[in-house]
């Protein structure tokens, strides 16, 4: 292991140490045990992914319970502004001080959205009998205020992760809160099965389709679609070179995943909103729209699929690449330079954008598939084990970079 390797390793630890202490420092002013029994009670549907995405911080309502979400959802809708704002386009693509901007709209469009979120939780917890000692405007703020704070911490905890030690930040704190929740998983699973909840065949169902689960996902993640591109020759008496461009199967990560969570999640909001009686219309349909449900299950699957080409139309730009292609001389064979690269590019990143919907949309439906059948009393989430995946390829692609300069500059 070579110095900068270690140091890497060493802040990320570090970091990771500070954001395990932060999930452990609760809200002030409200009763832990009363919100025990609740989250006991919601822990297998959309509470439950939360709570995974926070390293157990929502379990126990800390100052950290919002996680990285807030800073997520601002870069995915500032990236989304991208579709229909060339101003926007050039902060990404522009030097440095334009992406420092792009950063500190970010942090900023995570405040509002910490803050909203806050105000909405303050007044949730205000409104559950006995779980607020005071139950004032002034614990509302309060509650927002501490909560977008944590919030804004993760963001930048994430950020030095990301300039300091391995891998992406956002993705090494979301893999923390997913293997932190293993042990309480296998632990409460055994617990189930020595109650009777759960037979045994029911466990070994669960463990088989956790495990063909990560190999499709590993599978996928490392799958490429190559396209041939020779380059021509420039000195004489050189052969023509040969390379290959790579397109990924799933190019757009687990950000449509998570889009499409969200997503899905506005139907029973507005359920919610508009529900009048219990045994009315929307209560319903409201019923229909919970986690595990078909037509929840519908709605999710529909809603990835669309966010999944999306985003890979914001990330991947055909044109982009056919223009880079004939700067340095390259060409796909048997495709004219110029627009018609870019038309062959779009066709073939259609095709494997189409695989790698389906691919997301079955890895994040299977679960939701044990939640109603099998009756999982806890969240098993496909985006869960999406990040512990990529996390990890993306960490062993890192440390393999790190030793390669190393032995390239020994030698």
């Amino acid at each position: 292991m070579t110095s900068e390797l270690g140091r890497r390793i060493a802040f990320t630890l570090g970091a990771l140490l500070v954001y395990r202490i932060g999930t452990y420092i609760p809200l002030p002013g409200f009763n832990a045990s009363v919100w025990e029994q609740i989250f006991a009670t919601h822990r297998g549907g959309a509470l439950g992914l939360a709570n995974a995405m926070s390293a157990g911080a929502v379990g126990r309502l800390s100052i950290f319970a919002l996680g990285i979400v807030p800073f997520m959802t601002a870069a995915v809708l500032l990236q989304l502004t991208m579709f229909v704002s060339s101003r926007m386009r050039a902060l990404r693509t522009g030097d440095d001080r334009a992406r420092g901007r792009l950063v500190r709209y970010t942090y900023v469009l995570t405040v509002v959205l910490a803050l909203m979120q806050g105000l909405g939780i303050g007044n949730g917890l205000v409104g559950v009998p006995g779980l607020v000692r005071d139950g004032n405007d002034l614990f509302v703020i309060q509650t927002a205020v501490t909560l977008a704070a944590g919030a804004v911490f993760v963001a930048w905890l994430a950020e030095q992760v990301t300039l300091r030690g391995i891998a992406n930040g956002i993705a090494v704190i979301l893999f923390t809160g997913v293997v932190l929740g293993l042990a309480p998983a296998v632990y409460g699973l055994l617990e189930l099965n020595r109650a009777g909840f759960l037979s045994g065949g029911h466990i070994a169902i669960i463990l088989v389709v956790a495990i063909a689960a990560t190999v499709f996902v590993v599978f996928m993640e490392l799958g490429r679609r190559r396209l041939m591109i020779q380059y021509a020759a420039r000195q004489v008496g050189l052969t023509d070179r040969v390379a290959h461009l790579s397109l990924k199967l799933n190019n757009a990560g687990i950000v449509p995943a998570l889009l499409a969570s969200w997503i899905a999640a506005i139907p029973l909001l507005v359920v919610s909103v508009f529900g009048i009686t219990p045994t009315g219309f929307w209560a319903s349909w409201g019923n229909e729209l919970q986690h595990g449900r078909p037509l929840f299950m519908v709605v999710y699957a529909v809603a990835i699929v669309l966010c999944t080409f999306i985003y890979t139309a914001l990330v991947v730009d055909p044109s982009q690449a056919a223009e880079t292609l004939g700067r340095y001389g390259g060409t796909i064979p048997g495709v004219a330079p110029g627009e018609a690269t870019a038309e062959h590019i779009d066709d073939v990143l259609t095709r494997t954008t189409l695989l790698g919907a389906v691919y997301l949309a079955i890895i994040c439906i299977v679960p939701e598939l044990l939640i109603s059948y099998l009756q999982v009393p806890f969240y098993f989430g496909g985006i869960s084990l999406l990040v512990v995946v990529c996390t990890v390829l993306d960490i062993d692609t890192q440390v393999r970079s790190e030793s390669a300069i190393t032995v390239e500059s020994g030698g």
